[in-house]
């Protein structure tokens, strides 16, 4: 690697560091400024793939103002901010936003190399952590989620006495639900309520 190359690796480094702790501090006008520095920030995880780009990594924090500004930006990860921020971890506001601007309640998840993924929000909704609402279901079967996709999925318990990986083959929401076996994690109500429909 040359000196030109590891001097930008390590500007790049320091701005997502620096954005990561803007986000953070729920401080838009500093996101705003260095992802306009550095546009290509929008679509790359800030520092965990799982967070996401910019938009989602906001998301997971609850903070909608970033969310409207990324989006304003040019930011298109609806979907990942829906899934992981705004039904995982409830944030309401940001749940009825995302769904009015671009988040599909019928999208469905990435299938990886090892054959899982196809999931849809509905997925989320039902095992969601210790959480009895069925505000989430109820909003995403009213705008018409499908019960009946099917996917295959796997989740790495990593809260439990005993980590493991938790896997479920070619199952409805309703049957990830079910078969999950950390039973405070699954929204008995929602499953209720999907059986009702």
């Amino acid at each position: 690697m040359n000196w030109t190359a590891l001097k930008h690796r390590i500007a790049a480094s320091a701005a997502a560091d620096e954005l990561e702790r803007a986000i953070r501090a729920n401080d838009r006008d500093t996101v705003v400024k260095i992802l306009r520095a550095n546009p290509e920030m929008l679509h790359l995880p800030v520092w965990s793939g799982n967070w996401g780009p910019p938009m989602s990594h906001a998301a997971n924090l609850g903070r909608l103002e970033i969310i409207k500004a990324v989006a304003q930006l040019g930011a298109r990860d609806f979907q990942h901010a829906f899934d992981r921020a705004a039904i995982d971890f409830a944030e309401r506001e940001i749940f009825g936003w995302l769904l009015a601007h671009g988040a599909d309640v019928n999208a469905r998840a990435i299938i990886d190399t090892d054959g899982f993924g196809g999931h849809t929000p509905l997925f989320h909704a039902v095992v969601c952590g210790p959480r009895r609402d069925t505000e989430v279901i109820e909003a995403l079967l009213a705008r018409g989620a499908s019960k009946d996709v099917r996917a295959s999925l796997r989740k790495f318990l990593d809260w439990c006495e005993n980590p493991r990986w938790h896997e479920a083959r070619d199952v409805t929401a309703a049957e990830w639900g079910d078969g999950f076996p950390e039973g405070n994690w699954v929204n008995i109500e929602s499953l209720r309520l999907l059986d009702e429909e």
